[in-house]
């Protein structure tokens, strides 16, 4: 469990732990300053920024000195620099001091070793940003965030987890709940002028206002479906027959003999994965045991559930299908095996080129643009993974399709919010829903109206952070690494 009582003074070394021209050593708490007074000593001539009307409000409440740092009596003074936030404009909210050296981890553990001296604590992970949560810095949305920065794999996260820090979720959640305590202030001063007959808002008004916002509650909750945001790290899942030549390409796409390849049907029974780099992205390829409903043993029967549990936590699902079987009889088995899965997460590959002449290929064409649900838009490549031929083309094209299919159009939205935001948003959803139903009614009961809007609005706040539980603070904030 993480430690709440935020009247302590908490340390921690901010920077990694590898050897490095700079370190940081951060100290955040009401003692931060006197502590950090105590370890710092001017040079001479030193260099001072303070408090300016020059200067922007955020560097403004920023002091930088020039100083020289206790370390203790074995390592004694140290050239380095200092950052003080001596108000509360701080990223925690705290005074605070960030002491800058060179990035030697023995200097840095000496330098934590004088901050606990002068009684500051060890920061328990995630501390920092769960200060700056709690004193009102950032929403639950953003601490998240802040970690999706630091866990970042690529710029494709990267940039995804600055949107939201940036208010990509909160921005519209704030403005629903706007909109809401609005309906609710008219809907009280209704019930509070009841005996004078007045009418602060009129049922339609009110059914209009709030079928806005359950739009905007459907919006984020498809944003959260269709974009497979939920899923952690994007999965491109391989599918199809028996002996369709998923292993071969699986290997062929990473480069790697990590799946076993034969002629013999079933060589696959579980599930495999591995991470498919390419340039700023990465996404987790996934091959899976052959779909045969055939198959009646208690593993067969397994292995097709792991194999359909795969394809619905896909963001991109791959149909490997081998181009010497018959076209019609293939596409209708693509068709049966992911009737469920939306358009815009299928595509085909036609494997095993180097077996049938340019006529099969050509037949392959017409039909797969025939069945295509945008023809603009190609949505099969033909390889071989004999030859090599079109996996470079393939590699591409996968990575750009979960590019797309995983880009927010302006809502930033990490997996690990999304997996916390989408019950709320469906027990918002029918509240709402409930609410508009009861201003339907003939004489509209302004009490039960207001009840539903407030459990909207509660669960509003569970995905802002201003409802919360101390095990869900201690879930979000114990993913952190300490220091941040």
């Amino acid at each position: 469990m993480l430690h709440w009582n935020t009247d302590d003074t908490i340390c921690a070394i901010a920077s990694g732990t590898a050897a490095a021209l700079r370190g940081i050593v951060r100290l955040s708490g009401p003692q931060a300053i006197a502590i950090g007074e105590k370890l710092t000593r001017s040079l001479a001539n030193s260099p001072r920024r303070l408090a300016s009307e020059s200067l922007s409000p955020k560097a403004a409440a920023i002091e930088y000195r020039l100083c020289e740092i206790d370390l203790g009596n074995r390592l004694g003074w140290v050239e380095g620099e200092s950052y003080w936030w001596r108000t509360t404009k701080s990223y925690t909210g705290q005074p605070s001091v960030e002491f800058h050296l060179l990035g030697s981890l023995p200097l840095l553990e000496a330098l934590l070793s004088q901050c606990c001296r002068f009684g500051a604590r060890m920061a328990q992970p995630g501390e920092f940003t769960l200060r700056a949560f709690l004193a009102g810095r950032m929403d639950l949305s953003q601490a998240e965030a802040v970690l999706g920065v630091i866990n970042a794999r690529g710029e494709f996260e990267l940039h995804r987890a600055l949107d939201q820090l940036a208010g990509g979720l909160a921005k519209p959640v704030a403005k629903i709940r706007t909109d809401l305590i609005h309906a609710l202030a008219h809907l009280e001063a209704g019930l509070d002028f009841v005996e004078e007959d007045i009418e602060f808002i009129s049922a339609a008004e009110l059914e209009n206002l709030l079928q806005h916002s359950l739009g905007q509650i459907q919006t984020l909750q498809q944003q959260i479906e269709t974009r497979n945001v939920s899923f952690g790290s994007s999965k491109i899942v391989l599918v199809g027959r028996p002996n369709a030549g998923k292993s071969s390409l699986f290997n062929a796409l990473i480069s790697q003999d990590r799946a076993i390849v034969s002629d013999q049907r079933g060589t696959t029974r579980d599930y495999v994965a591995a991470t498919l780099g390419h340039d700023n992205l990465d996404v987790e390829l996934v091959d899976t045991a052959g779909l045969d409903d055939s198959l009646y043993s208690e593993i067969d029967v397994e292995s097709q559930i792991r194999t359909k549990n795969q394809m619905q936590q896909a963001a991109l699902v791959v149909h490997v299908v081998d181009a010497a079987c018959e076209v019609d009889d293939e596409l209708a088995f693509i068709k049966a095996s992911t009737d469920s899965i939306d358009h815009a997460r299928r595509f085909i590959v036609v494997n095993k080129l180097d077996v049938v002449n340019d006529d099969v290929i050509e037949r392959w064409k017409i039909k797969l643009t025939e069945i295509a649900a945008n023809p603009s838009e190609r949505a099969y490549v033909f390889v071989s993974t004999r030859t090599m031929r079109g996996i470079r083309e393939l590699k591409n094209q996968l990575v750009e399709r979960v590019e797309a299919l995983t880009s927010d159009e302006g809502l930033g939205m990490l997996p690990t919010t999304a997996q916390r935001c989408r019950d709320s948003l469906q027990r918002c959803a029918t509240a709402l829903e409930g609410a508009i139903q009861m201003t339907r009614g003939i004489g509209m009961h302004e009490e039960l109206v207001a009840a539903e809007i407030r459990l909207a609005m509660e669960e509003l706040g569970w995905i802002a952070g201003e409802v919360y539980t101390d095990d869900l603070l201690d879930r979000i904030f114990s993913q952190f690494c300490i220091g941040k």
